[in-house]
């Protein structure tokens, strides 16, 4: 490790909707030490909701809940996403953001700004902005699943300086899929994206079904400008899992 690099305790927990962590997972994470957990895209819809619109009746007391969290684990906590109300108030619109806690305290929250279309027939509406926490003066960025296919918020993300990108993702099972596939993806998308933004991704899965709807596949990884560091293990991705890493960042 050189003068100019530091590490950061990762934890990442690859797990199903419904906002439980597990009495194991939380000690773990707790003798890890970790500086930074991050959860999956939706970890905080709840087995009662069908439709995403549901999970706005229970938006604050997942909020709560996040912030508990970060508190026990006295971390970071980069919260997956969950169903937040717009402004405007009711139940016509939506948006799919990650709220950031850390010890108790609300760092801010990122707004999904590339929607699947599934999203945007449901009520969501689109974020526009970057969030840049910092976390012993280590800056970092979350962005949401389909964000990856728009290189232009990593340009972004390099002006910003950036050193880490934390990334909830909901990722669809391909039944023909193919682990050569897979490897494309992985270089194409997240290495490329991980050079555009000069810094890190950790990309963190949901597992099971969202909704009780289309299947996922944990592919959680880590990656960096120079290439994969960590990916779930192929067998794996239909598991929860959680692990902890240490990423070296070069500030």
């Amino acid at each position: 490790m050189t003068s100019d690099s530091r590490k950061l305790s990762i934890g990442m927990l690859q797990a199903e909707p419904h906002g439980v962590i597990l009495p194991a997972e939380v000690a773990a994470f707790q003798v890890a030490n970790i500086d930074l957990l991050i959860l999956p895209e939706y970890f905080w819809l709840e087995t009662e909701d069908e439709t995403h619109r549901d999970a706005l009746s229970h938006f604050e007391s997942s909020r709560e809940k996040l912030a508990e969290l970060s508190q026990t684990l006295d971390c970071t906590v980069v919260g997956g996403t969950m169903v937040e109300p717009t402004a405007e108030g009711g139940d016509a619109a939506w948006h799919n953001t990650s709220f950031v806690f850390q010890r108790g305290r609300q760092l801010g929250f990122y707004r999904k700004q590339r929607l699947m279309p599934g999203e945007a027939k449901g009520g969501a509406v689109a974020g526009d902005e970057i969030l840049v926490i910092e976390i012993d003066e280590i800056r970092v960025a979350p962005i949401i699943c389909a964000d990856v296919f728009d290189p232009d918020i990593f340009h972004t993300l390099a002006e910003a300086e950036v050193d880490l990108i934390a990334a909830p993702v909901a990722s669809p099972y391909l039944p023909e899929d193919t682990v050569e596939s897979k490897l494309q993806r992985d270089r194409e998308i997240f290495v490329d994206r991980s050079q555009r933004a000069k810094a890190p991704i950790v990309k963190v899965c949901t597992v099971g079904a969202i909704l009780g709807k289309r299947p996922l596949q944990g592919r959680s990884l880590i990656v960096t400008p120079e290439g994969v560091q960590f990916r779930t293990p192929f067998e794996e991705e239909q598991e929860r899992r959680s692990w902890i890493h240490e990423v070296e960042l070069k500030l």
